[in-house]
């Protein structure tokens, strides 16, 4: 098992496997040369498998303070202008997507991981 690494990357990406090592016992760096709060990005949308991750990794709950979930009712048309789904009622219980700041999600990736 490796007892130390270097991630290259201090973006979300790399801030989450900082984290998931340091879960396993990992010794990790991350090398990144730009400040978060400097990061460019807009909105971004974390689906279920992300939240599991985000749920796993201990960050979910503060995720949440700092975004807020899609509404329920959305539609979803193909170019051809046809319904592809429709999800209706109960769809952000069963598909939750928590829509939030790029920076939101790698300053608390940051707090985590430091």
């Amino acid at each position: 098992m490796l007892s130390k690494v270097v991630v290259a990357g201090g973006g979300i990406g790399g801030l989450t496997a900082s984290i998931a090592l340091r879960k396993v016992g990992v010794e990790v760096t991350v090398i990144e040369p730009y400040n978060v709060k400097d990061a460019k990005g807009s909105g971004i949308a974390l689906w279920r498998n992300g939240l599991r991750v985000m749920e796993t990794l201990g960050v979910r709950g503060r995720l949440e303070e700092r975004g807020s979930y899609m509404p329920a009712r959305m539609c979803y048309m193909s170019k051809s202008g046809a319904t592809l789904a429709a999800p209706g009622d109960g769809f952000g219980k069963t598909h939750p997507i928590l829509c939030l700041h790029r920076n939101d999600l790698a300053g608390v990736l940051k707090e985590a991981a430091v």
